[in-house]
């Protein structure tokens, strides 16, 4: 008689599940066009978070609300990212073909790969729950990885990890993208904002006490 009521868990699930489908569809819509990917992100990312926090939003108007809202900084942002990507991307072929490598070039080119990495993972996420400047996204993602290590981490291999099983076979690869497509985006969407939120909500709480 209360299977389907508001309060119960199946309902609550069902209503989460539906959720993450639309934000899902929402964020492979609003990334085809390449350049709009960092304030799809950064919208998908304020709504992972309302979700998370059982604000219950009303997921297109949020998203469309924060995608226009943050999109000159995000896309800004993400079309840095995409520049730097290049970048390394040339530096590491032109480090493949070399014969005689050096230490500090190879050193070099590792702590700037990972330093990208870092500011990926973060960027978005805090663009979407902070008015920050670009310098103190960037400032603000390597505290979290020096503070945070083993959760930095985490999110890293929750990021491989799917890259990894669908390489394991072109089945997997068929299988992966399928998911992708319905629900897989959203989910890991999700999983990175819980991980992100676990790391910075505590430092809102030393901000409000302060106050």
């Amino acid at each position: 008689m209360h299977f389907f009521h508001s309060e119960n868990f199946f309902a609550r699930i069902a209503l989460k599940f539906g959720q993450l489908l639309l934000l899902n569809a929402l964020l492979l819509f609003f990334s085809l066009p390449i350049f709009t990917i960092g304030a799809t992100i950064t919208a998908g990312s304020k709504v992972a978070t309302s979700l998370i926090e059982g604000k219950e939003p009303a997921v297109f108007q949020q998203f469309w609300s924060v995608f226009c809202q943050a999109f000159r900084k995000s896309t800004l942002v993400w079309l840095g990212q995409l520049f730097a990507l290049w970048l390394l991307t040339a530096d590491w072929l032109y480090y493949f073909q070399l014969k005689d490598t050096r230490d500090l070039f190879t050193a070099g080119l590792v702590i700037c790969t990972l330093l990208w990495l870092q500011f990926f993972q973060v960027s978005f996420f805090l663009l979407a729950r902070y008015e920050s400047g670009i310098k103190m996204i960037f400032l603000n993602s390597l505290k979290a990885a020096a503070k945070h290590p083993f959760k930095i981490i985490s999110l890293h291999l929750l990021t491989a990890a799917p890259f990894l099983i669908m390489l394991l076979s072109p089945y997997a690869f068929v299988f992966g993208m399928y998911i992708a497509c319905f629900f897989g985006l959203s989910a890991f969407m999700y999983a990175q904002c819980g991980l992100l939120l676990a790391i910075f909500k505590k430092y809102e709480k030393v901000e409000i006490a302060k106050e």
